[in-house]
């Protein structure tokens, strides 16, 4: 006697969930892989972020010291621009020239140490997760060997 299987009936609801968690596998596999490929190991991937994040650190260092430049230089023009109202004169077209300069760079600077502040949160984060997922995959292959050398005793 033959033991018949009750195979359940096509499903296209099904079939697409599937389908879509096949895809999303596939994409998590290829991430997977191009994240393995561009740090090699979790170790790899945190220097490179310290490196990074240095390289903008300094970026904002810099970019601080430039506004508290500007900063100054500002209030040298304003200094001399407040000289000439006591004294009644009209204010030098350089002068006014240079206040307004000083404004736009000073605000350009100012811009930019934001941007920069954000760009590093955001590569902070970035790399964190790509370490955790670095550390997952890691873990992951270990596990594999060790079941490959338990499973093939010599």
């Amino acid at each position: 006697m033959q033991i018949i299987r009750h195979v359940p009936p096509f499903s296209t609801q099904r079939y697409d969930q599937q389908k879509a968690q096949r895809e999303q596998a596939i994409e998590k596999q290829i991430a997977d892989r191009h994240l393995v490929e561009t740090y090699t190991s979790s170790d790899r991937a945190v220097l490179q972020r310290d490196r990074e994040l240095s390289e903008i650190d300094n970026q904002i260092k810099r970019g601080e010291q430039q506004s508290q430049e500007l900063t100054t230089a500002l209030n040298s023009s304003i200094s001399l621009a407040a000289g000439y109202e006591r004294n009644n004169k009209p204010i030098p077209v350089n002068i006014k020239s240079q206040l307004d300069n000083n404004r736009q760079l000073l605000a350009q600077s100012t811009t930019n140490v934001t941007s920069l502040k954000t760009k590093r949160e955001q590569a902070a984060k970035q790399f964190a997760n790509d370490i955790i997922q670095l550390k997952r995959i890691e873990r992951q292959r270990m596990t594999q060997q060790e079941g490959t050398i338990e499973s093939n005793p010599r």
